[in-house]
């Protein structure tokens, strides 16, 4: 028992850690709740998008809320794209967003907290953040292949898709770490979806909600 048990331990400890390494990590932060009213608003966003219903996420939004940026904008818009083909997207990403964390800009509140982040002057195109603790990174593209390491919050950037139906990618850790497979559902980019949240007439609204640069 006492050799397996040690077996075990050898084992686990021979699984490098990406934060053990000094690699940079962006773990989701709040800086929001210190100005007046936030938490209250934050409580009836996570309400409206947990009932997905439109019109409580309407009334929480700026009449010239930002929406793309092509010129999508409105609140009438918005009432239309969230119960439209693409809606059942728009409430998962909403879904998406509201763990990750809450920065302060100024007098704006942003929300995922990593689009306020610094991440040194990586390509946002191709860079993705580690969304979770002890995410495996793997040698191949299956739940099956050797652990190379263990991610936390990290910053990658892309090398390309594999494993079956492109659900890994192949990525490199960054600023200097090892390279390998990470599942995608755990990535997420620095230019996805974003709520961008301000003081209007002494309340607040959602100001901008948009994906892209």
């Amino acid at each position: 028992m006492h050799r397996a048990a040690a077996l075990i331990l050898a084992l686990t400890a021979s699984i490098g850690t990406a934060e053990a390494a000094g690699v940079p990590s962006y773990p989701p932060k709040d800086t929001c709740a210190s100005l007046s009213g936030a938490n209250a608003f934050r409580a009836a966003l996570r309400l409206a998008v947990s009932r997905r219903s439109a019109p409580a996420l309407v009334a929480l939004a700026s009449p010239q809320i930002r929406l793309d940026f092509g010129g999508g904008s409105g609140a009438a818009e918005l009432r239309t794209r969230l119960s439209g083909k693409d809606g059942p997207a728009l409430w998962r990403e909403l879904e998406q967003i509201l763990p990750l964390g809450c920065a302060r800009q100024g007098q704006t509140l942003v929300m995922p907290s990593l689009f306020a982040e610094d991440l040194g002057g990586s390509d946002p195109f191709s860079t993705y953040l580690v969304t979770g603790r002890n995410v495996r990174l793997r040698a191949g593209g299956s739940a099956s292949s050797r652990v190379v390491s263990s991610l936390s919050w990290n910053v990658v950037e892309t090398v390309s898709a594999g494993g079956s139906g492109s659900a890994w990618r192949r990525v490199r850790v960054l600023p200097s770490g090892p390279t390998g497979y990470v599942a995608g559902a755990y990535l997420r980019s620095p230019v996805a979806h974003r709520l961008l949240i301000d003081r209007t007439g002494g309340k607040w609204r959602i100001s901008a909600f948009v994906a892209g640069d």
